[in-house]
């Protein structure tokens, strides 16, 4: 096994020989495989044929499209119901939390469990 980096600088590994053999399956019949061995380790992924990997391309395509946009659109959208508390960090001392629900702020801790003011 060899491992090179390539240009963009991502590294890869190289597996140190590949070939194709035939093995009988259960039910007796011979069916091609491949072994990839890396090192002492041999690897025997299924063999798929070319509609399947066009197939995967397509699927996998569909469900970014699906995505895209949310994944492009930076930041967080917190959805939530109508009089929940949202808790956040309070930016001028970690030591409190800021408790918001509606236009109502107010600066505490957590102690126990329970939201004391402070």
């Amino acid at each position: 096994m060899s491992i090179k980096n390539n240009i963009s600088g991502k590294t890869s590994i190289i597996c140190d020989r590949s070939r194709a053999e035939t093995r009988r399956s259960k039910n007796g019949k011979k069916t091609p495989i491949r072994i990839i061995k890396f090192g002492s380790v041999e690897v025997t992924p299924a063999i798929i044929s070319r509609a399947e990997i066009n197939r995967n391309i397509r699927a996998g395509q569909t469900a970014f499209r699906s995505i895209k946009s949310w994944i492009i659109t930076p930041g967080v959208k917190i959805k939530k119901p109508r009089g929940h508390h949202l808790f956040a960090a309070d930016p001028k001392d970690p030591n409190f939390i800021v408790r918001k629900r509606g236009s109502l702020s107010e600066r505490g801790q957590l102690i126990s469990g329970e939201f004391v003011r402070k």
